[in-house]
């Protein structure tokens, strides 16, 4: 068992006091040598702390893996034509984006383009993998002065930081072809 520094001073000064002159003067130097001995500086991370550290990120990192299951995300809609809308800007009625592939169909006649804008049935913004109420969104209608068309979601969160995935489907057996 080992002393430390203010023992020693203690020790020293308590000698001193029953001491002769001269031994009480030496006595009494030491004690001051042992109180000017500058403190060690106290680490305040050693390694005992790092192995420790490293066990609760272990332990807290096999309870969260193991409770929580991976992240899988929601599958695309099936139909005859998907697509996945992004680029949304926020406007007054909602979040618009513009979508490419539900354009008019195109034919060639004689070497003519014919443009078609008849639509058997209108197209559906799906949420993830489930159709949006038709109060949820609008479609704009086909147009021979473009070749996209805008869709608008009426929702309160962005739609390009909400994690969620809107589709524009179509279940029109014409756009097969495309």
């Amino acid at each position: 068992m080992g002393y430390s520094e203010r023992d020693l001073e203690a020790l020293c000064e308590a000698l001193a006091n029953h001491a002769e002159p001269v031994e009480a003067a030496a006595l009494r130097q030491m004690a001051e040598n042992y109180r000017s001995v500058p403190q060690r500086p106290k680490r305040k991370f050693g390694l005992r702390q790092g192995i420790a550290a490293v066990v609760v990120v272990y332990a807290l990192w096999t309870v969260i893996y193991f409770t929580y299951p991976p992240f899988v995300p929601s599958p695309k809609p099936t139909a005859a034509m998907v697509e996945q809308l992004v680029g949304f800007k926020k406007t007054d009625t909602g979040w618009t984006a513009r979508t490419y592939k539900f354009a008019p169909r195109e034919t060639f006649v004689r070497g003519k383009r014919i443009f078609d804008f008849t639509e058997a049935a209108p197209p559906v913004v799906y949420e993830n993998n489930r159709p949006m109420p038709d109060h949820s969104y609008d479609v704009d209608p086909l147009s021979p002065n473009t070749d996209w068309r805008f869709v608008t979601i009426k929702t309160t969160d962005d739609p390009n930081t909400s994690g969620k995935r809107y589709y524009l489907v179509s279940s029109d057996a014409d756009h097969r072809d495309r």
